[in-house]
């Protein structure tokens, strides 16, 4: 009843906070207008279905069937203007408003190209629209669509540096540069997801890529606007609930997907309707899938049910927009059993999640603000995990509030060219029933700073931090955690990157560099999490019996990463070196001990300190018209500074090459993976034999005035190779899945 009331009091205060902002914010008339008309440049035939946006304002659009598109009602100022399509290459174009009654009329000139540099983009944190930053990494259009599986970490697994963990195909999480956890911070639509993912491998993300339409991963100085301990980065799921303008009439995407390794059907759709003066955002899925195949045999209780969905509405107005928003996840899955530490049918998990937000974005006729950003949430997290006969063995809640404040600055004299401070608070309430948690209340609030300056050649990105968090247990307690009692902590952090390039000073957007280099120093600092501190107790689901440390103190990081990348009209190469120094380093150590009580494996979190370090290369050349060759290559190792002893779940070298052809309507490739062995490997923990699979696809795409169609048909594993994943905790008994035929089916109205 308590936890019913906050959330009626969230809602409410959520409601009267978007009434107030939208209420005070400037009713005066805007005319000016950015107009335009996507042409191929090779024919001069208008383009329909390109997506448009303008990032400052958080705006976008498809262009209509005669290739033409409008933005009206904008604030004076200098935009920039990004046109992308599938099969062409993405068009930049720099605009400057001189005054509210301005147009701007575009010729935006699209050239074709079988390249996909353009959906993944590597450069140096520039103001753009997530969060106001753009990312390292974006991942959309066609690579996202032929990458789409049934998790996050299965969809980005293909990327450089990228891994993941699991214990069974519905628990997969990303794995960044050796680092996962809570030490890679996961969101959907700017916003935590507010689950329990980062607590146990067991535990699912509550999100499902179906109908996601970007998916970004932010590493460097940016990430400090979001996290103190984000050591492997931020990565966000990106649907665009939240653009800012009306659409011009119903716009909408339906999806299906299916593959055969477990029986996979998947199905959802996804709507934007103008309701004027609002815009209305529906959003729902369903997902489905059996018990995988793998090694030949069907791995049983690896199957899952999955229902998300979101409704939303949104207020476009004068000087920005404001929107209410709800989310609903539900998750059904298995974990298998039937070996050391397991129980011998496993375990079913029962998991949703449900997230009510509230935002408004303000974009002042001001001579120093740029943007204004306001954004609140209350997310009610709930799983249990069964037993044999639906006995209840475990229980997770958490009760999470949060908001924050984001104001992006125009140039300050010659000192700035474009920054953010930004102010974030949390107030989580965790519960668990089943693992000896004590109920624990986590508040926590961070100030930070973001800042970046060109000076001829040089490009000077940096951010500082500072955190305060505190460790509220229900009651003070001894136990074989320590002396469970109020934990304080408070904490700086921030980092630098400094971008060289010869022509950066005379760039002309949209016409990168042939060549850039860029070195990163960051401090990192992060607070152990509740669990590590305070847990004892058995962990079924993660075969385990876990006991924390109540005495961890903060692991503080120093990394240093050196990068370049060359690029022309054929392609590009990126390089990377890392280097990564963490004091007080909390490693869930298996100890070699059974508690004997549950016959579990006894682990133990211990601070340590540790060095990882790594390299990271990545190609993609067009090798002829129509034909692409690809290729990445991810080194990573993790160590003890004091006896040199390896670190626990580290992925082995591993990379992919691919070949991609594209003629007109028409692109299929082949994509090979390999890995190889890990022998490096933590006390108790086994090693793995290295491996090579490889992937075919094929896709096609039509387009009419009012429709747009892709259809993707693959095969994964084509020769249906049996190998296992470092990263997997049930690696002893299970290889990753077997030959997948897979299909998906998107169109878009």
């Amino acid at each position: 009843m308590k936890n019913r009331t906050n959330s009626v009091k969230v809602r409410r205060a959520a409601l009267a906070l978007l009434t107030l902002l939208v209420t005070l914010t400037g009713n005066r008339l805007i005319a000016g207008c950015i107009t335009g008309l996507v042409v191929e440049d090779a024919t001069g035939e208008s383009i329909n279905w390109t997506t448009v946006r303008i990032p400052e304002i958080n705006r976008a659009e498809q262009s209509h069937d005669n290739g033409r598109f409008q933005f009206c009602e904008i604030s004076p100022g200098d935009y920039k203007v990004t046109v992308s399509a599938l099969g062409f290459r993405t068009e930049l174009v720099q605009v400057h408003l001189n005054s509210e009654q301005d147009t701007v009329d575009l010729l935006i000139k699209m050239v074709e190209t079988s390249l996909q540099l353009d959906e993944v983009v590597v450069v140096s944190q520039r103001l753009r629209a997530f969060g106001g930053l753009d990312p390292s990494r974006t991942i959309s259009g066609t690579r996202l669509q032929q990458n789409l599986r049934g998790t996050l970490a299965a969809t980005i697994t293909n990327e450089p540096g990228v891994a993941q963990t699991s214990m069974g195909p519905a628990t997969a999480r990303p794995v960044v540069r050796g680092m996962g956890g809570d030490r890679l911070e996961i969101m959907e639509g700017g916003a935590s997801t507010g689950d329990a993912s980062s607590i146990s491998n067991d535990h699912a993300v509550a999100v499902d890529p179906l109908g996601t339409e970007r998916i970004d991963i932010l590493r460097g100085p940016a990430v400090f606007l979001y996290s103190s301990n984000a050591i492997g980065g931020v990565i966000n799921i990106d649907r665009e609930n939240r653009l800012a303008n009306l659409p011009d009439q119903v716009h909408g995407t339906l999806l299906f997907q299916g593959g055969s390794v477990n029986s996979e059907l998947t199905g959802g759709a996804a709507l934007r309707v103008p309701l004027n003066p609002v815009a209305l955002f529906l959003r729902g899925s369903y997902r489905n899938a059996g018990d995988m195949t793998a090694g030949g045999t069907t791995l049983e209780n690896t199957d899952l049910k999955t229902i998300d969905g979101s409704a939303g509405i949104r207020l476009p107005y004068r000087t920005g927009s404001a929107g209410l928003e709800t989310t609903y996840y539900q998750n059904h899955y298995g974990i298998p059993g039937g070996f050391v530490g397991a129980h011998p049918d496993g375990v079913r998990i029962e998991m949703r999640r449900r997230q009510y937000a509230a935002d408004a974005e303000i974009n002042p006729t001001s001579s120093f603000i740029q943007k204004v950003k306001l954004e609140s949430n209350y997310t009610n997290y709930y799983h249990r995990e069964l037993e044999s006969g639906n006995i209840v063995g475990t229980e997770y809640g958490l009760l999470t509030t949060a908001g924050s404040l984001q104001i992006h600055h125009k140039p300050v004299g010659n000192v700035f060219d474009n920054g953010i401070v930004s102010l974030q608070g949390s107030l989580v309430d965790f519960a668990a029933n089943g693992v000896r948690i004590p109920q624990t209340n986590e508040r926590s609030i961070g100030l930070s700073l973001f800042e970046e300056k060109s000076i001829a050649n040089f490009k000077l990105t940096g951010a500082a931090r500072f955190d305060l968090k505190e460790m509220i247990p229900s009651g003070e307690d001894s136990t074989s955690a320590g002396f469970i009692r109020e934990r304080r902590f408070t904490g700086l952090s921030g980092g630098v990157t400094t971008s060289w390039s010869p022509g950066l000073s005379h760039e002309t957007e949209g016409s990168p560099s042939p060549l850039s280099l860029g070195l990163t120093l960051s401090r990192t600092w992060r607070v152990p999490s509740i669990e590590e501190l305070y847990s004892d107790g058995p962990h079924l689901a993660a075969y385990s019996y876990e006991v924390g440390n109540a005495d961890l103190q903060p692991e503080e990081g120093i990394t240093v990463e050196l990068n370049g990348t060359l690029s022309s009209d054929r392609g590009h190469l990126t390089g990377a070196l890392f280097r990564n120094q963490i004091t007080n380093y909390v490693i869930p150590q298996a100890t070699g001990e059974t508690n004997f009580r549950t016959m579990l494996p006894l682990y133990r979190h211990t601070g340590s300190d540790v060095l990882l370090f790594g390299a990271e290369l990545e190609f993609e050349w067009n090798l002829f018209e129509g034909l692409t060759g690809s290729g990445s290559v991810s080194w990573i190792q993790g160590e003890e500074r004091e006896t040199k002893h390896p670190l626990p779940a580290i992925p082995p070298l591993n990379g992919m090459l691919s070949l991609r052809h594209q003629q007109g309507i028409f692109a299929s490739g082949i994509i090979g993976h390999w890995s190889g062995a890990q022998t490096r490997v933590g006390e108790f923990e086994e090693p793995t034999d290295g491996y090579v699979t490889f992937d075919i696809f094929g896709q096609m795409r039509l387009n009419s005035t009012s429709t747009f169609h892709t259809i993707i048909l693959g095969i994964d594993n084509l020769f249906d190779s049996e190998y296992r994943n470092h990263l997997s905790r049930i690696k002893s008994i299970a290889p990753e899945p077997g030959r997948s035929v897979t299909l998906l089916y998107r169109m878009g109205f």
